[in-house]
């Protein structure tokens, strides 16, 4: 079943094991020879390996425990309109470095701006070389301001950003209307536990604007809100997310997903790499996620078990909110 000579491309044909023959193009489990490409969902349970390994935007690749990847070349997980790659790991931390791509809209058609809440997945990177022609922000809760990271999109300089579970937000200013951007994050891979405070100065004085701290997802893969795996204690941090859509409404908005319930299409499912709020309560302490919190997820979705719920939605002039009893 060797392939003998130069490197050879592979891809899957069908979800399975990655130590199933039948799982691959040639019926060939993968040697150090082969460019492999997960185009499937794909569970590695003992020893993998393989020259280059790319995780295709319908790829899902899940490393259980007891399993292991080593790749002789290049790693990269894709990411365009249709879609996102997905690496989970539900064993011990591996280091595992490459590319993560994250699609995102540049400009309307109209030429406005677009703002996209990320996060960092890999260990640390220059902010100017994956955020070149973008601006970069992030949410101060102390002010309850948005500041700077990156002030103008055409950046010279650089700042290095290495604060896992942070969160930013981004928008693609040097785009033409309708001209999108693929961000890459370069490095080790995020894995194993994660954790952020968060805080609640009560600056402003408004209950309804203090408190909400800018974290992020900082894997590449989904993270489950009902899962195990979080710290989050509900005495000083609400349980409940939020993240800004910029496909809700004609101008884009917040959706929200706690305690089951889904306001205005969120779910319990973060993408990977999205950043989001979460509201500390009193003074705040420590948000983290482990891997068990790792899912994958092509869509979100929403399923809710509570038996008596109301929802109320308003809508006009093309605008919408709900919420929830």
């Amino acid at each position: 079943g060797a392939i003998i000579g130069d490197f050879v491309n592979v891809v899957t044909i069908k979800d399975g094991a990655w130590e199933e023959p039948s799982t691959w193009q040639y019926g060939v489990v993968p040697e150090d020879t082969h460019n492999v490409s997960i185009l499937h969902e794909v569970t590695i349970d003992s020893d993998a390996v393989c020259n280059d390994l790319t995780i295709g935007t319908t790829g899902r690749l899940t490393l259980n425990d007891g399993g292991n990847i080593t790749p002789g070349g290049n790693v990269l997980i894709d990411s365009d309109i249709t879609g996102t790659g997905s690496f989970v790991n539900n064993g011990d931390p591996i280091v595992l470095n490459g590319t993560v791509r994250q699609y995102m809209t540049g400009q309307t058609d109209d030429g406005e701006l677009v703002w996209h809440l990320v996060s960092v997945p890999v260990e640390s990177i220059w902010s100017a070389d994956v955020f070149f022609g973008c601006h970069l922000q992030t949410w101060e809760e102390t002010i309850s301001l948005w500041e700077d990271v990156q002030e103008h999109p055409d950046v010279s300089y650089t700042v290095l950003m290495d604060t896992p579970m942070k969160g930013y937000a981004t928008a693609y200013a040097l785009s033409e209307p309708g001209e999108d951007k693929v961000l890459e994050f370069v490095g080790q891979f995020n894995d194993g536990p994660y954790s952020i405070d968060v805080i609640n100065t009560g600056t402003s004085g408004d209950a309804n604007l203090d408190g909400w701290n800018l974290v992020g997802n900082p894997y590449p893969s989904s993270l489950d809100v009902d899962a195990t795996g979080w710290t989050k204690d509900p005495s000083y941090v609400s349980m409940g997310v939020a993240y800004w859509d910029a496909t809700f409404g004609p101008e884009g908005g917040y959706v929200y997903y706690g305690d089951g319930v889904g306001l205005n299409g969120g779910t319990q499912f973060i993408p990977p790499m999205q950043g989001f709020f979460v509201k500390a309560i009193d003074e705040g302490g420590p948000y983290g996620v482990t891997n068990e919190a790792r899912v994958h997820s092509d869509q979100p979705f929403y399923k809710s078990s509570l038996n008596n719920l109301l929802k109320l939605t308003v809508q006009a002039n093309g605008y919408s909110d709900e919420t929830a009893v």
